[in-house]
């Protein structure tokens, strides 16, 4: 079998190491390099940082002929098969160019925060436990938000304009309107958190390399798409407008609440 694929990749991870020296000072949750997964042909190429040899090698493989990953996947979840390790799991083309690879970056927030008191977090959701009970693992993904409710799109179509604005007053009220209306606005909150939280950073990094921010808010008909968006800016909008710094994750989550 051509393996010349392996050298390929690790040469191209060069490219991810070198950017990460430039922009780990940005934020707290871009100190560590994870493990990269690169899915090709239904098999998991694991890729893991030495720190000794400050380079990507390839540590294990693993085929999985059962799984359905999409052809362009770009995502970030625990690895049973490496020790329950969070992993940036991508396609190859991720290596390709500064702006894919800004996405692993992205996704390794997410492993970041699988690391620093998700879980605990989580614990602490009625949703969660909740969907917990009833064995529900996909819950962050298809619970059935009210997305398509004349009050709530009312609600975050004033929310976006107040904070392109940057009118605190109105984002504050918004905040407590979507409170009252909501009976699941643990969800939103969780929903930015994460997902904002990861966006937040990303945009941070291609402010610092003068890239085009991906901050374009979503239109109707909304998704969770969404709260990448409101929760980008909720962030920013605590951390930069109210002066409201946090020192872990979960004092960004009870701060976002």
């Amino acid at each position: 079998m051509d393996r010349e694929f392996i050298k390929d990749w690790t040469e191209k991870l060069k490219d991810t190491i070198t950017l990460h020296n430039q922009i780990q000072h940005i934020d707290f949750s871009l100190e560590q390099l994870h493990p990269i997964a690169i899915v090709k042909n239904k098999t998991f190429y694991i890729f893991d940082y030495n720190r000794t040899k400050e380079i990507y090698e390839l540590v294990y493989e693993k085929q999985l002929p059962d799984i359905q990953i999409p052809e362009k996947v770009l995502a970030s979840f625990p690895l049973d098969f490496y020790n329950g390790k969070p992993a940036a799991v991508i396609s190859e083309d991720a290596l390709e160019s500064l702006e894919k690879r800004i996405f692993i970056f992205h996704e390794f927030v997410h492993c970041f925060q699988y690391n620093n008191g998700e879980q605990e977090i989580k614990e602490t959701l009625g949703i969660y436990k909740t969907y917990k009970n009833e064995n529900n693992h996909m819950w962050e993904i298809n619970h059935p938000f009210p997305y398509e409710d004349n009050d709530f799109a009312k609600t975050v179509v004033s929310l976006s304009e107040h904070y392109k604005a940057a009118d605190e007053k109105s984002i504050i009220s918004s905040y407590k309107t979507l409170k009252d209306i909501l009976s699941d606005y643990e969800y939103l909150i969780w929903q930015e958190w994460k997902e904002g939280y990861a966006r937040f950073v990303e945009n941070n990094i291609r402010s610092f390399l003068k890239i085009t921010l991906n901050d374009t808010p979503k239109a109707k008909p909304f998704d969770r798409s969404l709260f990448y968006w409101t929760g980008s800016h909720h962030i920013d909008f605590l951390k930069n407008i109210q002066k409201k710094h946090f020192s872990s994750l979960s004092d960004l989550f009870n701060l976002m609440l």
